[in-house]
């Protein structure tokens, strides 16, 4: 009897022991595992927080923090970048349609002769251009632009030269 009642409450008290020791030591591991479930479930601003008999399942928490703040981090970057991307596309097509405004609507004919004009340019925005207007003395001056390299810079350079071209013909015929 005093045999059976020393197992029993060695087993008993042992096993409590043994149970709570356990459940105690697998709390880290099982609070890691719902703050993953819970990111996972799209609560990504769900964090891992340590518990002092955490031990090595602290560390692997606090890593686990540390890359859901960087993944967050280069989300919020990526949305930045795709703005900032979105923003110049719409100036650059704005570009596009003020260049493409400039350029004559209406031909001046010369009789005998066919003139035609179409425009593809190579970017949303360049510095080719072409322009055809009358003189005074009722030539027609032509003029062709294909400048060296591509974008607002070379854009700007032959607006400026198209300008530049107009006010000089329009003072003088001999250009």
């Amino acid at each position: 009897f005093r045999f059976a009642s020393l197992l029993f409450f060695v087993g008993v008290l042992g096993g409590g022991a043994v149970y709570f020791f356990t459940r105690r030591i697998a709390k880290p591991l099982n609070q890691l595992c719902k703050t993953m479930e819970r990111v996972s479930d799209g609560a990504v601003h769900a964090r891992y927080s340590p518990d002092r008999m955490g031990f090595e399942i602290n560390a692997l928490g606090l890593q686990f923090n540390e890359t859901l703040d960087a993944l967050f981090r280069n989300a919020q970057e990526a949305e930045r970048e795709r703005l900032v991307r979105e923003r110049l596309a719409g100036e650059l097509q704005i570009g596009h349609e003020i260049q493409a405004s400039l350029l004559p609507l209406h031909i001046p004919g010369l009789p005998g002769v066919d003139i035609a004009a179409g425009y593809f340019a190579s970017k949303e925005v360049n510095g080719d251009f072409y322009d055809l207007f009358r003189l005074d003395n009722g030539q027609i001056l032509i003029a062709m632009c294909d400048t060296a390299g591509k974008g607002i810079s070379a854009c700007l350079f032959s607006l400026g030269l198209r300008s530049i071209l107009r006010s000089l013909a329009t003072i003088n015929g001999d250009l």
